[in-house]
């Protein structure tokens, strides 16, 4: 039986996980909070940014604050796991691809220092948590009902065709104009880079995801429900990196317009709603089953 159809068919028989499980869980989420940590500080206080250029450094070291302002909310998401809160564990998978997603663009668009090899341990860590949870809730067949209204999918599933979509037209309207005259988009000259890793993930791996999921939920399919929190996480907090960055650039003088920030800003606060409705929905499920 594959996973996605155990999804479909799990019951509310409680099955809680060893404690060796939760503390190797635990641990590893410890361990790559602190290692994010340390390099975050490392970012910040010493010159690790010196061969970038003043765009990038700044757009780094914005990052770097950014991170550390999540690093608490990744771990109260990861203690989750030792509650039993199994959907809301669902909103740390959301936050570990985003992490994943960041240190990626740390290990392949930073010069080479001293941290590289700790952008890639977090990547690793960060990777194998989450097949670690995956065989989690695969090994043990853990009891999780995933169930959100009509209405609530559909308009889960717009929002993220129209972000994919959205960020598509963002790119292309970018890459194509380029691509067809020969030269090099501003945003890379002004950053000082080959290519643009947040284009190369976009359009290879994130938005044909959120774009699937969206398509899943309108055609009310299980896996989209069971997907949504983790793309509802993973947009949550891309949206408050991208609305921070602009602001953040826009005051160190360099070239931003602070209204794209509120727009964004906007989206991040209907996206906030949605995933404390889902949340809101789907633990007062659990909470009546438990009581039936």
């Amino acid at each position: 039986m594959s996973f996605l159809v155990r999804i479909r068919h799990l019951s509310f028989v409680a099955k809680a996980i060893p404690m060796k499980h939760q503390t190797i869980f635990w641990l590893l989420s410890i361990i790559t909070g602190s290692l994010m940590c340390w390099t975050c500080f490392e970012g910040l206080f010493s010159p690790v940014y010196a061969a970038e250029t003043e765009n990038w450094k700044v757009q780094s070291m914005g990052q770097d604050i950014i991170n550390l302002g999540l690093i608490p909310l990744y771990l109260l998401t990861a203690g989750f796991i030792r509650r039993n809160k199994w959907y809301v564990s669902l909103l740390w998978a959301g936050m570990t691809i985003y992490f994943i997603y960041t240190y990626l663009i740390y290990c392949f668009d930073i010069h080479f220092n001293h941290l590289f090899i700790f952008y890639c341990l977090i990547v690793c860590f960060h990777f194998y948590s989450l097949l670690y949870l995956m065989f989690l809730y695969w090994y043990r067949a853990i009891p999780l009902q995933v169930q959100s209204s009509p209405l609530l999918k559909q308009i889960t599933g717009i929002y993220f065709v129209f972000i994919s979509l959205l960020f598509y037209f963002l790119w292309l309207s970018e890459i194509v104009p380029a691509s067809l005259h020969d030269t090099v988009p501003g945003s890379l000259q002004s950053a000082g880079l080959f290519t643009n890793p947040v284009q190369v993930l976009d359009i290879a791996f994130v938005l044909p995801g959120i774009l699937f999921t969206g398509i899943l939920l309108l055609r009310r399919k299980v896996p989209g429900t069971f997907f949504a929190p983790i793309v509802l996480t993973f947009l949550l907090l891309m949206e408050i990196t991208i609305g921070g960055l602009i602001l953040i650039l826009w005051q160190s003088k360099m070239e931003s317009h602070p209204g794209v920030a509120w727009f964004v800003f906007a989206l991040a606060a209907f996206n906030l709603v949605l995933v404390l409705i889902h949340i809101k929905q789907n633990t007062s499920v659990h909470a009546s089953k438990k009581m039936v």
